[in-house]
């Protein structure tokens, strides 16, 4: 029997990942096949052939399998890597982005705001740092704060870098 699969194929975390693998046997002869090493996550349809699953955002990563074809006469085995993204929403981005790049580095700055204006006209917002001198706790999104003017001079390259 042949095994004809990728060497890598991709799911996306939090959708549902469907596979069927494609075996073919040279003389006709009936092919069982078998998978070893599926996440828990992942299933196994002998009957179609099918891998199917929904990988979660803590399946990030490549997971590798042992796919097994066997016609009665001979067996053949192959390892497919299947490997698990996440896509992040444009908010999730936002905070990631802010939280990983923006440091309090200057004399009475307690935190930073910043807001994202989608092609579609939704105003996307992000806050970091603190809510006072005196607390750890951290800045209220829902409280109003001064805002400087920006120049279009910098904002563009400002909302560039975020996206």
């Amino acid at each position: 029997p042949e095994i004809d699969t990728p060497m890598e194929v991709l799911a996306y975390a939090d959708s549902q990942f469907v596979y069927a693998i494609p075996v073919e046997d040279v003389d006709g002869d009936m092919v069982t096949v078998t998978v070893e090493g599926l996440p828990g996550w992942l299933s196994f349809e002998a009957g179609s052939r099918k891998l199917r699953g929904t990988p979660s955002r803590q399946d990030e990563g490549v997971r590798e399998l042992t796919i097994i074809a066997d016609d009665g006469k001979g067996q053949r085995s192959r390892k497919l890597a299947i490997r698990v993204a996440v896509l992040l929403a444009l908010q999730e981005k936002l905070d990631m982005e802010l939280l990983q790049h923006f440091q309090l580095t200057t004399a009475g700055i307690l935190g930073v705001s910043a807001a994202v204006a989608t092609p579609e006209g939704e105003l996307l917002a992000s806050t970091a740092g603190r809510h006072s001198y005196y607390s750890g706790a951290p800045l209220d999104p829902s409280y109003r704060y001064r805002m400087a003017s920006l120049s279009k001079i910098f904002a563009a390259p400002l909302i560039l870098r975020l996206a």
